[in-house]
């Protein structure tokens, strides 16, 4: 197979106005999901912390259904089955929406990324939640909440989804 791909057609119009719309919805949808996931994770993270078990159990049930359902799942979940689930007046309304797509988009991707935020790791030092955790009045149970989730690369990960 001896193809060589021609390049030089994405730099010419429309392929390259396409090409840039889709690289700045990426950017966008990458950096909202991203400050949600962030602030709904240390939340539930918090949670799971809870010194109350009902707490900790809604925390712990929110954890293990978004990180254990696979993320291309739940996209599909959002963008066809949720308006389903709707009452027909508010079903009708939300699929006239221009950004459905990018909405549904954004729900999946940053509450399966919120689960992995959440997921506290045992006496791991994490930064400034360290400090946090260390001058604040919550009961930390032993444990410190990291930002990053399970590794690392989560927070670098997000704009790999799409």
């Amino acid at each position: 197979m001896n193809y060589e791909f021609d390049w030089s057609l994405l730099l010419q119009e429309p392929n390259w106005s396409w090409v840039v719309e889709g690289v700045s919805n990426t950017v966008q949808l990458s950096l909202l999901a991203w400050v949600l996931a962030l602030t709904l994770g240390v939340l539930i993270g918090a949670i799971r912390m809870s010194r109350f078990p009902f707490l900790r159990l809604i925390g712990t049930t929110y954890v293990e259904i978004f990180r254990n359902i696979p993320l291309l799942i739940q996209l599909f979940l959002w963008f066809f089955v949720f308006p389903l689930l709707l009452p027909e007046d508010i079903m009708r309304a939300w699929n006239r929406l221009d950004g459905v797509p990018f909405l549904t988009a954004l729900i999946g991707l940053s509450l399966f990324t919120a689960a992995r935020i959440a997921n506290p790791k045992g006496t791991i030092s994490c930064g400034v939640l360290d400090w946090i955790n260390r001058i604040s009045n919550l009961p930390s149970r032993n444990h410190t909440l990291c930002v990053q989730g399970d590794d690392p690369g989560n927070s670098i990960r997000i704009f790999n989804h799409f």
